[in-house]
């Protein structure tokens, strides 16, 4: 079983030194059935034979970034009918870059109409964390530079916050 960190890249499960039939993908699964004759009308793995079993994996593309520098230890086992079952391991330490992405959405309800004293719309702002990484803190400011000109907020008045959905894993927001 290949650890659920890593991607199998198809196609890439090759064995040698010995007679198999084509290893079984199944997700992360990985089975060998060796197929050499032993003489006594059994399949399998000839004594004293030392077979190699390569498997291609990559890290996959969105593993988080919390998962840098911790080993990642995969364990390979060896079953038989006739023998005693036997495993080894070997750790692999990622290397996990940081990428540190947002998102925002922005809309007004009516998207479009005559802007008259006391008519009122809705504006609607979303923003989400798209980074492989938790984040401390998310700050939306609208507009981008509050002090530019032309602010429209020097024409729209804020009258209130009729909701306000915090982010999975929040704890506060402040709105001002």
């Amino acid at each position: 079983l290949i650890p659920a960190e890593f991607e199998i890249i198809p196609d890439t499960v090759v064995v040698v030194n010995a007679s198999s039939k084509p290893p079984v993908v199944e997700g992360n699964q990985i089975t060998v059935e060796f197929t050499d004759e032993l003489g006594d009308g059994t399949v399998g793995l000839l004594e004293n034979t030392e077979a190699t079993v390569t498997v291609q994996v990559k890290l996959r593309d969105d593993l988080p970034f919390e998962a840098n520098g911790k080993p990642i230890v995969n364990t390979a086992v060896a079953d038989a009918e006739n023998a005693a079952e036997v495993s080894d391991e070997v750790a692999v330490t990622p290397n996990v870059e940081l990428k540190l992405a947002t998102e925002v959405e922005k809309a007004y309800e009516p998207a479009i109409g005559q802007a008259k004293p006391g008519t009122t719309t809705q504006l609607t702002v979303n923003g989400s964390n798209k980074s492989n990484a938790a984040v401390d803190s998310l700050t939306l400011t609208d507009p981008v530079d509050p002090n530019a000109t032309p602010n429209p907020f020097d024409l729209l008045a804020i009258t209130g916050v009729d909701s306000l959905t915090f982010p999975e894993g929040a704890a506060t927001a402040t709105v001002e």
